[in-house]
């Protein structure tokens, strides 16, 4: 079983519990034991829900903490291979991301759901034009 789909309960790996615990504190979201580790995860980026996405940023974060470290510090540790999950998902892997700031990667890694505003991929005319429509301005 992946460590990203371990219910919170479960995890043991010490400095996994404390990134669960920094990221709740960080965006208020509250730890229960039941949810899955990917649940709270993506739950950390839309703490109010559906709409609009919460992007972790380092003003707002401890430097003393996990969330400022670079990746590859949490090599050894369950940390490291929920990244690796993580990666995996977007057909990467963590040594990618080994000088990279986990904040930065959680960013990067959790989903995103936003609604993207999708322009004409061509111009009304354009499509006027393709569809045989005699009266067009050239």
């Amino acid at each position: 079983m992946r460590i990203i789909d371990t219910p919170l309960a479960r995890i043991s790996d010490e400095s996994l519990c404390d990134l669960i615990a920094e990221l709740s504190e960080v965006t208020n979201v509250e730890c229960r034991s039941e949810s899955l580790l990917w649940s709270f995860l993506t739950q950390c980026v839309y703490p109010w829900g559906a709409g609009k996405r919460y992007k972790l940023e380092r003003n707002d974060l401890n430097p003393t903490r996990n969330l400022i470290k670079k990746v590859g510090r949490f090599r050894d540790t369950d940390v490291w291979n929920v990244c690796n999950e993580m990666a995996a998902m977007q057909s990467g892997s963590a040594e990618l991301y080994e000088n990279t700031a986990l904040y930065i990667f959680l960013n990067k890694h959790l989903p995103d759901f936003e609604k993207k505003k999708q322009g004409y991929k061509f111009h009304p005319r354009d499509v006027r034009r393709l569809l045989g429509d005699g009266n067009i301005d050239q």
